[in-house]
């Protein structure tokens, strides 16, 4: 049997790089600067939850990390590359990077689970978008956001699902942690038994998921 962990994450500050300060106003704005900070402490919480979730369950299902594979969103490289990214991230405070380096360092296989030009394009629109020095400027780069979004996050999903279709194999665990934008369950291979716990349940990060789109 081909199993898989899927995690609908919800980012911490240091996962947002260097759109952490244009973001971390943005949710301010939207939710009020208490609730945006409750939802941050939050976060680091429901991180620890997931860690658990996952140690639990490899002891229950009797499944060595040797046979653990890991995808993560916004990742496009693997072996000593992507496990030095990892490492680096993960000194910087990311509680999901935490986990994933607690794993690799145990025998997870970190996989490469994205596309690094597809990334490239949306991340540059992202930019321009959050970056923008007037609101006409912010409107009309989100316009253009807008127009090829839906195209270049399907092409972004097909392209995970692919890679966890072909490297996965009998007998491991998939662990997958992506964002609410993505549609990747329904793009895996018909053997491949997925579960989906429930975390990050406080309102906003259910807010976050829901309304990613």
């Amino acid at each position: 049997m081909r199993r898989l962990l899927y995690f609908l994450i919800v980012h911490n500050q240091t996962d947002l790089g260097s759109l952490k300060r244009e973001l971390s106003m943005e949710g301010e704005r939207r939710y009020g600067k208490r609730e945006w900070e409750n939802h941050l402490r939050g976060v680091e919480d429901e991180w620890n939850r997931v860690e658990e979730f996952i140690n639990q369950y490899l002891i229950d299902h009797d499944i060595p990390v040797g046979k653990v594979r890991i995808y993560q969103d916004g990742l496009p490289v693997a072996g000593e590359v992507g496990s030095k990214i990892v490492r680096e991230v993960a000194r910087q405070g990311s509680r999901n990077y935490q986990i994933l380096v607690n794993l690799i360092y145990q025998g997870a296989c970190l996989e490469e689970a994205e596309s690094r030009e597809l990334l490239v394009q949306e991340h540059g629109h992202l930019t321009r978008i959050v970056k923008a020095k007037t609101p006409t400027e912010k409107l009309k780069h989100y316009i253009l956001y807008q127009d090829i979004s839906e195209d270049l996050l399907n092409r972004r999903d097909t392209y995970i699902a692919n890679r966890i279709n072909e490297s996965l194999q009998e007998d491991e665990l998939g662990l997958a942690f992506f964002g609410g934008t993505h549609s990747i369950v329904d793009k895996l291979d018909g053997d491949i038994d997925v579960t989906a716990p429930q975390e990050f349940n406080d309102p906003i990060s259910i807010d976050l998921i829901r309304n990613a789109r």
